[in-house]
């Protein structure tokens, strides 16, 4: 999927059950980078990989900082956390609180 000017934060399953979060503008070429073994060695090791969830920013920044929070978030809790945040970000740029939809955290 490819919308201009809009950031995806992604969470693959990999076939040994291992997660790996991301960051990119075109989520259909990153996937498929993913399961060819070619966006990441962490995934390269480990496919195939399955889309478990991803999440829409308005801009990379927002993005970034997103999949930080996911990173450090426990496993049982990084699709809610992904969800959360996507939805928070969205509503603050929506509401015209903060220009990158995100900086209030």
């Amino acid at each position: 999927m490819f919308i201009p000017d809009t950031w995806f934060v992604y969470l693959l399953e990999c076939a040994d059950s291992t997660l790996y979060c991301g960051v990119t503008n075109n989520l259909a070429r990153r996937l498929e980078q993913h399961n060819r073994g070619q966006a990441s060695k962490c995934t390269a090791a480990r496919l195939p990989v399955r889309l478990l969830r991803a999440a829409a920013f308005p801009d990379k920044r927002a993005a970034m900082r997103a999949e930080y929070r996911v990173k450090k978030t426990a496993r049982e809790r990084k699709q809610e956390t992904l969800l959360r945040l996507s939805a928070t970000a969205v509503e603050l740029q929506r509401q015209g609180c903060v220009s990158d939809g995100y900086s209030a955290f």
